[in-house]
């Protein structure tokens, strides 16, 4: 499956490159391997934020897709109070 990578997992993407680009430079090895595993974990930063910001996304749009009423906990049905005949609490008007 592909995705999309969100604007934050491009920045952990780049922060990732830094530290590959710095790891490379090293002479010393054991902080050169540090600095790969923490470009490691921003690579998979980056993945999972992207995963999450395009999960938020989508649940903005299911949110604006949904009908205008919502229902109780018990069940009962909640109607938005510009339908005529209905109010906060689903009762009817008197």
């Amino acid at each position: 499956m592909t995705f999309q990578i969100s604007q934050r997992g491009k920045e952990y993407l780049e922060t990732a490159r830094t530290l590959l680009r710095a790891a490379q430079t090293m002479t010393d090895r054991a902080i050169a391997g540090q600095l790969k595993a923490l470009a490691d974990d921003y690579q998979r930063r980056a993945e999972k934020a992207s995963h999450v910001d395009a999960a938020k996304a989508s649940a903005r749009s299911a949110a604006s897709a949904e009908p205008d009423w919502r229902t109780w906990p018990d069940g009962r049905q909640l109607r938005s109070p510009t339908r005529r005949g209905s109010c906060v609490t689903g009762r009817p008007k008197k």
